[in-house]
C-alpha cells in the first residue's frame, strides 16, 4: 500500500489508478478489518469512503504505511522505559495485526495489562466498546459513568 508514497510515480498513481483500485478493494478491506464480525451497517452508511480515496489522502496513507515499520522498530528500544500503566485491548481474531504482537508488547511493557477480545478483529472498538471504555477509565483513573437514568 506504500506505492503512492514514491516520489513522482506516487503522485501519478494517486491521481490515476490508485483511487479506482482502492474503491474496488475497499469493501474487501472493510470485511477484513471487521472480521470475524460483519461490517456494521452504521459504518457502511456513514464512513466517508470517497474522502479516503482523494489523491492527497492516498498519498498520506501510503507515506504512513511506508514509515510504519521503521518507526516502530526505532521506538521499540524505548518500550522498556515506559513506566506508566498501559492497557492493551486487541481483537483475538485480528487479521491485520496478529494477536501475538499484542502479547509480545504486553511482555515487553512492565506495567501493562492485555485483554484479548474474543470474536473481534482489528476494529475491536466496534466489537467491545465497553472493554475500551473500561481500559481508558483504568488508565486515567476516571470514575465509571452510569448509563442508566
Amino acid at each position: 500500500m506504500s506505492g503512492p508514497a514514491l516520489p513522482i510515480l506516487g503522485d501519478l498513481l494517486s491521481y490515476t489508478v490508485a483511487p479506482f483500485f482502492s474503491w474496488i478493494i475497499s469493501r474487501l478491506a472493510f470485511r477484513k478489518i471487521f472480521s470475524p464480525r460483519a461490517v456494521p451497517q452504521r459504518f457502511k452508511n456513514e464512513f466517508p469512503t470517497s474522502l479516503t480515496l482523494r489523491p492527497k489522502q492516498l498519498r498520506a496513507a501510503a507515506e504512513e504505511s511506508a514509515l510504519l515499520i521503521p518507526t516502530a522498530a526505532q521506538f521499540q528500544a524505548l518500550y522498556p522505559n515506559i513506566k506508566c500503566p498501559v492497557r492493551i485491548v486487541h481483537g483475538a481474531e485480528d487479521k491485520v495485526i496478529e494477536p501475538k504482537q499484542a502479547e509480545d508488547l504486553h511482555r515487553t511493557l512492565q506495567r501493562s495489562d492485555l485483554r484479548l477480545i474474543r470474536n473481534a478483529g482489528h476494529m475491536v472498538t466496534y466489537a467491545d466498546a465497553a472493554a475500551i471504555t473500561t481500559a481508558v477509565r483504568l488508565v486515567t483513573g476516571a470514575t465509571p459513568i452510569s448509563l442508566v437514568g
